[in-house]
């Protein structure tokens, strides 16, 4: 059976109202983010073309949301992190849909959680170029430290690829270290990265520390209108989006247009298992 993408948008709505109750009920901080600040603003719902939801934390709230989470939203949904999922290593967070499938082809290599997600992204105080590139480094390492052993041997030619030879050599000598050595090794990254000394500029965290967005430009927040239901974002969303999109109310061409993901296989009535035929692609 195949799936359309507004049908995977809509799942996708269902588990950002989840964890929006969430956050509502603990008073927990959080902004639409990126391609979906985009959408609300100039779609007032997803971007026509867009497959995924981003929405990020201050790292104070995204602690206090990890803690409560799982419980809050109970049988219907799994908090993905690195440390509920061997096979995820990044730094941020996922929220899935337990039930459903939203694969890239190469993650069939992978066992984990497949289930269609909301990404949440914390957010870390950075300062001028030096601590931002300091950061933007360290996260790296951390991500790669953090790799289960199977998911690294997938990577390795991608590391190679984008890294210069003495990080390829620097993360190489740390993953021979003990695994509890490398676990305290990636909590002290952490502990820099988002350490709450004051900083002029706020960045969300992923696979790297992106865009650096002015402080002052998200509290207090406000409310925005995506598909007909309102979530919170940053209060001045015009500097955010001027930052990361330049002129984004212009939508681009339509030959760039296009999900972040690629190609991603879709079944919103079943949890793919390794071993299973593949979902169809989303069409």
């Amino acid at each position: 059976m195949s799936f359309t993408l507004r049908e995977l948008q809509l799942c996708e709505l269902e588990v950002l109202k989840a964890v929006r109750s969430v956050c509502e009920k603990h008073k927990i901080r959080y902004y639409l983010s990126s391609g979906t600040l985009l959408g609300a603003v100039r779609h007032q719902g997803f971007i026509p073309w867009d497959n995924d939801i981003d929405i990020e934390m201050p790292y104070p709230d995204y602690r206090r949301f990890l803690a409560v989470a799982q419980a809050e939203l109970g049988e219907d949904f799994f908090l993905q992190n690195s440390d509920s999922d061997p096979f995820f290593h990044f730094a941020y967070s996922r929220v899935r849909k337990n039930g459903t499938t939203m694969m890239r082809d190469w993650e069939k290599e992978i066992p984990s959680h497949y289930g269609v997600w909301v990404d949440i992204f914390p957010m870390a105080h950075v300062g001028g170029t030096l601590d931002y590139r300091t950061k933007r480094l360290l996260l790296t390492c951390r991500t790669f430290l953090r790799m289960h052993e199977d998911v690294f041997r997938y990577n390795q030619k991608w590391l190679v690829s984008q890294s210069s030879a003495p990080m390829v050599m620097l993360v190489k000598v740390a993953r021979s270290l003990p695994q509890r050595a490398r676990y305290k090794i990636c909590k002290a990254i952490e502990k820099y990265i988002f350490q709450s000394k004051e900083k002029a500029y706020l960045s969300n965290v992923w696979t790297n520390i992106t865009r650096r967005i002015p402080k002052d430009s998200f509290e207090p927040a406000t409310e925005l209108l995506f598909e007909n239901e309102r979530f919170s974002a940053p209060k001045d969303y015009d500097t955010y989006l001027r930052i990361a999109y330049g002129d984004y109310m212009t939508p681009p061409p339509e030959d760039k247009r296009g999900g972040d993901h690629g190609d991603l296989h879709v079944d919103l009535d079943h949890a793919w298992e390794p071993g299973e035929e593949l979902p169809e692609v989303l069409q």
